[in-house]
């Protein structure tokens, strides 16, 4: 379900660009025209104003659910890296092989 937030809405019309065939501009307020559209979401999300408010039912929905999606085969480690990748070492602050002389 998506509603429009009249008090919030300033009519820039940013969400109509995105998504003609869900959104228009009447009187300066926008409106919904499809809410099933595929792109609402996007309008909704390009709100300077957060006027678009979505209101899923699917369980899965990214609205309800707060979540980002993961790999659940994702693993946590530092991994092999070779000297000097990924820690900083070798670069500056004097662990370098930079000019002769400087200790």
């Amino acid at each position: 379900m998506v509603k429009i937030d009249e008090n919030r809405c300033i009519g820039c019309g940013i969400c109509a660009n995105i998504c003609p065939e869900g959104m228009k501009i009447i009187n300066g307020t926008a409106k919904i025209k499809n809410e099933n559209a595929p792109c609402i979401k996007e309008a909704a999300a390009s709100c300077p104003r957060h006027a678009i408010i979505l209101e899923g039912n699917e369980p899965d929905s990214p609205i309800n659910n707060n979540t980002a999606p993961y790999n659940k085969n994702f693993e946590v480690g530092r991994g092999r890296r070779k000297r000097g990748e990924g820690r900083g070492l070798g670069m500056g602050r004097g662990s370098g092989r930079g000019r002769k002389g400087r200790q």
